[in-house]
Order: C-alpha cells, then structure tokens, then sequence
C-alpha cells in the first residue's frame, strides 16, 4: 500500500468517527426525550433502592400516594408503578412475563406506541384489564388481535384492551431480559399479588432549572409520609438530560476552540504583517506616502481580520453552552482538603447503598442510553481526534494541492455522513441532523487542512531560503 493511501485512510476514519460522534450525540438525545412521554424529562423519579424490602416501610402504599397527591403533589401529574416477573397463561399456553402494576397517568411520563386498541385510562382503574406487547401476544395467542380476549395472572383473568408495538431499537435489545410486557392497573396488582408494593413513583417537575430545587422538594415529600430518602434513588431528569447533552457537544467543542485558535493565530499573523510593513515603510516615508503604495494589502489584511472576528463569534455561539456541576460538588474554599474529603466519601457512600440496585425498564433504558452517550464522547475524544491529527502530520510532507485535498476531505464528511445515517437507521435510533455542528466539523476540517498546507509551504521556503545561501 502506497504511503499517501494509508494516510488518506487514517484521514478518512478520524473524519468519520468525529461525524459520526456527532450524529449519535444528537440522536441519543433525542431518544433521550423521546422514550420519556408528554411530559418529557421534565420529571423527578423516585425508585426504591432495595427491592428486598418490600415488606418493610420501604415499598409505598395507595394511602402513602394519596397523602402526596393531597399535599406536596396537589394538581400535579404523578405516576406510580410496580415491576414484577411471574407467568402468564392463556388457556395451555404459559410464559414468562413482565408484568407492570401501572397507574393511570404512566402514559404522561412514557413513551406508549399501540399496534391497536387503548391504554390504560383512569376508567381501567378498577377493572381487571391489560395491556401486552405485541411479542407477548404472538408467544401466547401466535396472533397480534388479541384484543377483548383474556390472558391468566395471579390466578386471575385479565380482559385485553391493547397492543404494544415492540421496540425494535438497539436500546430494548439492550435493556430486553427477553420476556413480553404486560400492563395491568397498579390497583389490581397491589390486591392480587400479595408481595407487590408501588416501587417507583414520577412526578411533573415544578423546576426545569439545575438549582436541585426539584430533590429537596421531594426528599421533603417523602419525609411527609415517614419515609426516608437514601432508601431510594432520586433523579431529576431535567438535570440528567443537560449532562447528556454536555457530553453531546464536547467533541464539537473541542474543534470550535481549535477553529478559534487557528482563527486567532490568522488575525494575529495580518496585524503583524500589516505592521511591519507600516513601520519598515515610515523609516523612509510619511506615514500618508506610506499607505498609498500598500492600500491594497492594507486593506485585504483588515478584511481579513475583520472576517476571521466575525467567524469567530458565529462559532462561539454555536457551540457555547452552560457546563453543569453539581452545587455540592463545588467548595467554598479551593483549598479545604477536608471537603473533598467528604465530598469522596459521600460518593463511596452513595454506591455502597446503591449495590444490588436493579433499576426499573424506564430507568435501565435511561442508563443505557447514558453509557451510550459516553463512549460516544471517549471514542470520539480518544479515538476520533488522534487518527484525524495523525492524519493531518502524515499528510503535512505530502505534495498534493491544497484544493486535492480539500476536495478527498468533502467526499469523506459526505461519505462519512451517509454511513453514519445509515448505521443510525439500522440500529432503530433517531435519525437527526445537527446541521450547525455538522459544519463546526466541515470547518474544522477544512481550516486545518489550510492550516497544514501554510505550514508545508514555509518549511517548504524556509529549506529554499537555506539552500541558496549555501
């Protein structure tokens, strides 16, 4: 394999991981929100962390909801649910199931896409009715028109009232312990199962800043009906959703100062040169004779300056964004030890009571798309910036035109963005386009390729320069 080939080929693959980085940045996002319902992230969870404890004061009852709904929640979109695995029958048929004790609002901070018939409503409450996913229903019934007949749990019949479409993304194959699901009313399950008790709750956040505002007001809540809250683990998804989304733009982010740095290095470069000449001509001249002769570089070099400012600003603004910390992770004073101290032992503490956590299917789909999201930002970071920079210092000795190269870097962002959509679609994630990052990265990309062949041609004249005084 020829030299140049293999270092338009490493060119190639950091280009294509830093789009695609791109890409699955925003699309992971996107079915970030997507997978939470109307209501969006814009939700606090409460999940109980030791589902061993059921039987304790732990697990919530229908008496413990009420009290909320009547009190710290009044008027207040609140779902609760309770997760449980136990076999379903239909007539011989028999199966493993998921079974989901919901209440009527879980469709408000869900995402619910029906094959046909209805979700569950607040009329289902007190009726014995489910709702089964549409590979539940091909297990037990081989059919997908399952709706008005019956299927066996707890010793009891269920009338079907709707079907599930199944999710075909990665993000269920992921998450899928290869069971169906089956939803029947919160209500039916608390009286038939005698083990259930509500887990979960989600409520309607009444602050979609990162103040915290949103955990207090429920650590208070469930200290207003005797429950203390490190047995259980808190979310405000507000504030999970701006973490994935900072870890979405940090790759284009890093280009964007790199685009500046170069921009800036380019505005320096004009002064200095319309300086020198300026003050290598006033030794001779008034300063008016002076810019007569060179009122067309002067000029040139102003616009230039004033168009690498202008670009500068537009790149800022797009990639700006507000990096979030933690309040309790930040110290008054930089230099108390003591408080990292703390601060680690807080964490340790926190993954200690944490251990033997499972998270509910809502919750595990969030996490998966967060590890997603990560090694996102750590192959794009570690893997997408080195192979393109390696590609840049390999291609800096080679003799190809500066508009050759350019032109094989177009076809690769092309290319690269067409595979990258195609393997989003395969996977049966959001196919999105950030069109402002996109061109940070066409940017970045095309300066740094200028950037290379400026740094050619003056070695490339700084060799010559040598060789003729010899």
């Amino acid at each position: 394999m020829k030299p140049h080939k293999l270092t338009y080929y490493i060119l190639a693959a950091g280009i294509f991981i830093l789009i695609f980085s791109t890409l699955a940045g925003a699309s992971i996002v996107y079915k970030y929100n997507e997978i939470n319902g109307p209501n969006g992230t814009n939700k606090v969870s409460v999940n109980l962390l030791d589902n061993a404890d059921l039987q304790k004061n732990s697990g919530f009852t229908l008496d413990d909801i009420k009290h909320l709904q009547q009190f710290s929640y009044k008027n207040v979109d609140m779902a609760y649910a309770h997760e449980d695995i136990d076999t379903a029958a239909y007539e011989k048929n028999q199966t493993r199931a998921n079974i989901l004790g919901i209440s009527d609002k879980y469709s408000m901070f869900h995402r619910v896409d029906l094959l046909s018939g209805s979700f569950i409503t607040p009329g289902n409450k007190d009726e014995m009715v489910a709702v089964v996913d549409e590979d539940l229903a091909n297990e037990l019934f081989n059919n997908k028109n399952v709706i008005g007949m019956y299927i066996e749990l707890y010793g009891q019949k269920f009338r079907i009232i709707g079907v599930m479409e199944t999710d075909e993304s990665i993000i269920h194959t992921l998450t899928g312990n290869g069971y169906g699901r089956i939803y029947i009313p919160a209500e039916q399950m608390l009286e038939y199962d005698d083990t259930s008790r509500i887990t979960s709750l989600e409520v309607k956040a009444s602050d979609k800043g990162t103040t915290g505002r949103n955990i207090g007001s429920m650590e208070e809540a469930l200290a207003s009906i005797d429950k203390n809250a490190s047995d259980y683990k808190i979310l405000d998804y507000n504030i999970e959703l701006m973490l994935l989304n900072e870890k979405a733009q940090i790759n284009t982010f890093i280009c964007s100062a790199a685009i500046i740095i170069i921009l800036l290095l380019s505005i320096i470069r004009r002064i200095t040169d319309a300086y020198t000449i300026i003050n290598s001509s006033l030794k001779e001249n008034y300063f008016r004779n002076v810019l007569k002769p060179h009122y067309r570089k002067l000029v040139l070099a102003t616009l230039e300056a004033i168009a690498a400012s202008a670009l500068i600003y537009l790149v800022w603004e797009t990639v700006r964004f507000d990096a979030y910390i933690p309040a309790e992770y930040i110290p008054d004073d930089p230099t108390d030890l003591g408080f990292f101290t703390d601060l680690f032992k807080s964490l340790m503490q926190k993954r200690v009571q944490s251990t033997g956590y499972i998270p509910s299917y809502p919750e595990m789909k969030a996490n998966v798309l967060d590890i997603m999201q990560n090694w996102n930002l750590y192959i794009g970071m570690l893997a997408g910036l080195p192979l393109y920079y390696l590609g840049l210092k390999l291609l800096e000795p080679e003799k190809e035109n500066t508009v050759k190269r350019l032109l094989y870097c177009c076809v690769f962002i092309l290319s690269s963005m067409a595979l990258g959509l195609l393997i989003l679609s395969m996977f049966s994630m959001p196919v999105m386009v950030d069109t402002k990052r996109i061109l940070t990265i066409f940017a970045f990309v095309f300066l740094t390729v200028i950037g290379i062949e400026q740094i050619s041609q003056k070695k490339h004249n700084k060799s010559f320069v040598e060789l003729k005084k010899e």
